[in-house]
């Protein structure tokens, strides 16, 4: 993943308000830097709590797509049927 805006750790340490004051600005995120590599990455929590937010909403669409391509792909069959095949299935009686 590229980040727009990359800093060192030790910058961040020395100059954490005004860090702090441009992740609250900007909204972006900041990757941080230890040995010139990336290695955390810094955000606002409004940002954060917007985009996991997003995550979930996203997450929760996906599994209704799933289910709705089981359905219409014919995988699923009433709950009978389904206790009956678990119970084949364990060796138990009905």
């Amino acid at each position: 993943m590229e980040f727009s805006s990359a800093r060192s750790l030790t910058d961040f340490l020395r100059h954490h308000r005004e860090h702090i004051a441009r992740l609250a600005e900007t909204g972006e995120p900041e990757a941080l830097t230890v040995a010139g590599r990336p290695e955390v990455v810094v955000q606002a929590v409004e940002n954060y709590s917007a985009l996991a937010e997003r995550l979930r909403y996203v997450e929760g669409a996906l599994g209704l797509w799933q289910a709705h391509a089981q359905v219409v792909s014919e995988r699923t069959h009433d709950w009978e049927t389904g206790l009956s095949r678990l119970r084949t299935k364990h060796g138990l009686s009905p």
